[in-house]
């Protein structure tokens, strides 16, 4: 390997570890969709519902407006567990599938949703003409009471601490006077209650609803695996990913110093 070509391999290599080291940083950010709806090849009506489904679980959902979708509100895919990078997300227009996308932290995508649902039956035909004649006059029909059905999605994931599901009027009744609460406080779990680990030369504990991290102490002699050190030596290690990326980046500069100095 010439001088030349190693100082590029060195280069390179320290160009991937900060590029993984950045994606690992920013493995939640959810991706954002929005697009057309159009249903038996034309626009989709006012709250037509859009499912995204993600390993056979329905996982965001929203509604159509203006026969679109994500522009008000905006559509996002969470990934709350940092594992849906890459994974393959699947678009439900009314139950029917329109379409597909690979997830993508911090992505955002216009994806427009096509989808053939079959017609709704017709209602019955206004029956038998009268038998002419000098009936008795029927009376004044009286105004039909529209009864709210409602029907709701289950709970979709958490996001912002915040958790949505979607709710429709069966009878579309339009009014909302029993409309059930289609958003509601959330967390996400993220550490397993009274969990110890490092961050920097402070130790953390996990909380007791396990969805964030909390300072037990400041360790003055470092704080290794969990645990504070003592000024005796160090009792544990920890191999993270940055302590890694930084052990694979001295030995190239220590690499390349040896080498370069054997090539003068």
């Amino acid at each position: 390997m010439t001088k030349k070509s190693y100082q590029i391999f060195a280069v390179s290599t320290f160009m991937i570890l900060f590029l993984a080291m950045t994606a690992f940083a920013q493995s939640d950010i959810p991706h954002q969709f929005q697009g057309t709806v159009t249903v038996n090849g034309a626009p989709a009506a006012n709250g037509v519902l859009v499912v995204a489904r993600v390993d056979g679980v329905d996982v965001a959902g929203t509604t159509t407006s203006g026969g679109t979708y994500g522009y008000n509100p905006a559509f996002f895919v969470p990934d709350p567990y940092r594992n849906r990078q890459g994974k393959t997300v699947e678009f439900y227009v009314s139950g029917v599938k329109a379409a597909e996308y690979v997830f993508v932290n911090g992505g955002r995508t216009i994806l427009d949703l096509s989808v053939t649902v079959s017609q709704p039956p017709s209602p019955p035909g206004g029956g038998g003409g009268g038998g002419g004649g000098g009936g008795i006059p029927p009376e004044p029909e009286e105004p039909e009471t529209c009864t709210e059905d409602w029907e709701c999605t289950d709970w979709f994931e958490c996001y912002n601490g915040k958790q949505s599901r979607v709710c429709t009027d069966l009878n579309d009744c339009e009014t909302e006077e029993n409309k059930p609460a289609e958003q509601q406080e959330c967390s996400v779990k993220i550490c397993d209650a009274g969990e110890q680990r490092c961050d920097g030369d402070d130790l953390v504990v996990c909380s007791q609803n396990e969805d964030s991290w909390a300072l037990a102490k400041t360790c003055e002699d470092g704080c290794l695996n969990g645990l504070c050190q003592s000024a005796a030596g160090i009792t544990g290690l920890v191999i993270n990913t940055t302590t890694i990326a930084g052990i694979i980046i001295v030995i190239i500069i220590v690499g390349g110093i040896a080498y370069w100095k054997k090539l003068r």
